[in-house]
């Protein structure tokens, strides 16, 4: 369960990935056509004991970005459905596995879990790209632009992970 100092964190952390968002991230733009959607982080930190709490805290963080960017709920929907599939997700990985007393142990390889993460990435860009602009004349270039994102995406998120050493799942490093 969590603690008020642990909402209070988490709270702290969505609200520095936001402005990450919107100060740094959202004016990169990479061959004028590519952004680093780098608040999907925001998922891969919360603990994978409170499912309930981690799909509220995303569909608010999707909110506010989905406020401030005036995109219509694309960013909430994205966000809260990667929120929502990432533990059966990790489950099938073998990411989290439950032991005879239903507490979650994380039980991964490093590089297993980074796989899981390029596929959320994928899946939230999938998401948001098909909602923004879907076109089947261009589903080439849709494909494309979703790869290419996901790819620069996780690749920020990795090196932020390996400056900051940013705890992740369990709150355990």
């Amino acid at each position: 369960m969590l603690t008020l100092r642990n909402h209070i964190q988490f709270i702290i952390t969505g609200v520095f990935i936001l402005l990450a968002q919107v100060l740094i991230f959202s004016n990169t733009n990479l061959f004028s056509w590519l952004n680093p959607l780098v608040y999907s982080l925001f998922v891969f930190l919360f603990p994978t004991k409170n499912r309930m709490n981690l799909i509220i805290y995303s569909f608010i963080l999707g909110l506010c970005l989905d406020t401030i960017f005036n995109t219509g709920g694309i960013n909430a929907f994205a966000l809260t459905f990667i929120a929502f599939i990432r533990e059966p997700l990790w489950r099938s990985l073998s990411l989290i596995k439950e032991d005879k007393n239903s507490i979650a142990t994380r039980t991964r390889s490093t590089n297993t879990f980074f796989f899981s993460v390029l596929i959320l990435i994928f899946i939230h860009h999938l998401i948001i790209f098909s909602i923004e602009n879907f076109n089947f004349a261009t589903i080439h270039y849709l494909l494309f632009k979703v790869l290419l994102s996901s790819v620069i995406t996780f690749s920020i998120i990795l090196l932020l992970y390996s400056i900051f050493r940013i705890k992740i799942v369990n709150g355990e490093e």
